[in-house]
């Protein structure tokens, strides 16, 4: 896979049940979210291997239980370009993936008489709004006079948009279910790698940096953060960022850029 800085800090990230559980349980719609028990939120491995898709996409599966005991599965799919992809064919993307999902579950459960619902969810932050049909049935070429009697034996969903852009900082940063590390990465994939004045926006979230920085394997989480936005932005000068943290956070901050700064450095020799 082309080593990308969204995909490393989505996957490593969001691919954490404890950080995908809020803002999978945020993006569902709230009977739905309150239907499944999020505690048996489980990764599994997903089917996203198809060439050149794999380039482009960071791709989760999540299952999780609901209250009544059936199995849920929830396909997080990230979409990190700056526009929306070209082809308009993300609908059909989903199917396919869908497609495989249950395939290999009837593998598994060759007895199951029924198939697993999917939640097919896309995480989107670039900076044009979203233009995709969202509707599969959207994609198909069925003309407008023979769509009312056609239509009950077409393939027909929708999948979840989340698009960041979308969302206020505020309701970024007060999401009471997201833990502060999925808070602070959706700032960034919102914000860090669009211009000039992001150390200004980082500035406004040093109180979730410092909850971040409370965590278990904080200076790591914190590292993975700083690494993103060094990576991203050639505006931000690590000289301020380490300012910056050292004034908010402490001494330790100062380690955490270093380490961040060499990892990126080691990347571009590579």
């Amino acid at each position: 896979m082309v080593n990308n800085p969204h995909n490393a800090l989505f996957q490593g990230v969001f691919g954490q049940p404890e950080h995908a559980r809020g803002t999978l349980r945020a993006i569902v719609p709230p009977a739905f979210a309150e239907a499944l028990d999020w505690q048996t939120l489980t990764l599994r491995p997903g089917p996203f291997g198809d060439g050149e898709l794999k380039h482009q996409y960071t791709d989760l599966l999540y299952s999780a239980m609901r209250h009544d005991g059936g199995e849920v599965l929830v396909c997080f799919l990230f979409e990190h370009q700056s526009t929306p992809p070209t082809d308009g064919l993300m609908a059909q993307r989903l199917l396919s993936y869908q497609v495989q999902i249950w395939s290999r579950w009837r593998t598994d459960h060759p007895r199951a008489k029924l198939l697993p619902m999917i939640v097919p969810i896309v995480m989107y932050h670039g900076r044009r709004p979203w233009s995709e049909p969202r509707s599969f049935d959207a994609l198909l070429d069925v003309p407008a006079g023979v769509r009312p009697v056609i239509e009950p034996y077409l393939v027909r969903f929708e999948y979840l948009l989340h698009d960041l852009s979308e969302i206020s900082d505020d309701e970024l940063r007060d999401g009471a279910m997201r833990t502060a590390l999925a808070k602070l990465v959706a700032m960034c994939l919102k914000h860090a790698w669009r211009g000039e004045d992001f150390i200004k926006i980082f500035g406004r979230w040093m109180n979730v940096v410092r909850e971040v920085t409370r965590a278990p394997n904080a200076l790591e989480a914190l590292a993975q953060v700083v690494r993103y936005i060094l990576e991203v932005n050639e505006h931000v000068q690590p000289a301020a960022l380490q300012a910056l943290l050292v004034r908010e956070i402490g001494p330790a901050a100062k380690d955490t850029l270093v380490t961040a700064a060499q990892r990126v450095s080691n990347q571009g020799i590579e």
